[in-house]
């Protein structure tokens, strides 16, 4: 009888902590399908061309959700009431119940700084934004520089006279504003180039650490 009570015992335990991790992922899942109804929308408004089905649109959604969650790790998503957790905790909790890594792993992440740069722009379809990160894409191939760098010099050799902060200027930057000049447009995409990295580096490196996997690389 004692037995069959210990084995109760830890079969409610081990209920209870799943329950614990899997509610982790239930709001995870729910912030993200608001995020994601909410980038919806503003994607409809900026191609009303664009069927939802179409490739296209789903790649934009994807680029401008990866962005905008990017931007969101410090906001509470859940509350235990003796305990409020940010998307980013959340996230890490959640990343708990899928990672089946054995020691030794390295684990690669690519930040995709191209997109950053697109989805800070406030006209992702301005041509000459595009042109440059073309450009700039193409030379990262065989070049060490950092892509902002890149960009930066596409896009004033392309345009001579072009201001930057035209394309990143809105009423959400803190940092520059429509009279910035491209040295301090060129600095605000790299602290944020710099920022999503750290941030990427953050996120996962915490929880795959916790099981023998080596230090993340993330670039």
């Amino acid at each position: 009888m004692q037995l069959k009570g210990l084995i109760k015992l830890f079969t409610i335990a081990l209920i209870l902590i799943s329950l614990y991790q899997l509610s982790f992922t239930f709001a995870v899942r729910n912030f993200e399908k608001k995020q994601a109804a909410i980038e919806s929308n503003i994607v409809k408004n900026e191609y009303p061309d664009l069927n939802q089905n179409d490739e296209k649109f789903k790649n934009i959604l994807a680029d401008k959700l990866r962005f905008r969650l990017d931007s969101l790790t410090s906001e509470t998503i859940y509350n235990l009431g003796f305990k409020k957790f940010t998307y980013q905790e959340a996230k890490e909790q959640e990343l708990n119940l899928g990672l089946d890594l054995q020691g030794g792993m390295n684990v690669v992440l690519e930040v995709s700084i191209d997109e950053l740069v697109l989805n800070m722009s406030n006209n992702p379809k301005d041509p000459a934004l595009l042109a440059a990160i073309a450009k700039a894409k193409e030379l990262k191939i065989n070049s060490q520089k950092d892509f902002v760098s890149l960009f930066a010099d596409a896009y004033q050799s392309q345009n001579p006279n072009a201001k930057m902060a035209t394309l990143f200027a809105n009423p959400s930057t803190k940092s520059i504003d429509l009279n910035s000049n491209n040295d301090k447009v060129i600095s605000y995409l790299k602290t944020e180039e710099k920022n999503a990295i750290i941030r990427t580096h953050r996120l996962i490196g915490t929880r795959i650490d916790k099981f023998g996997v080596a230090q993340p690389n993330v670039s």
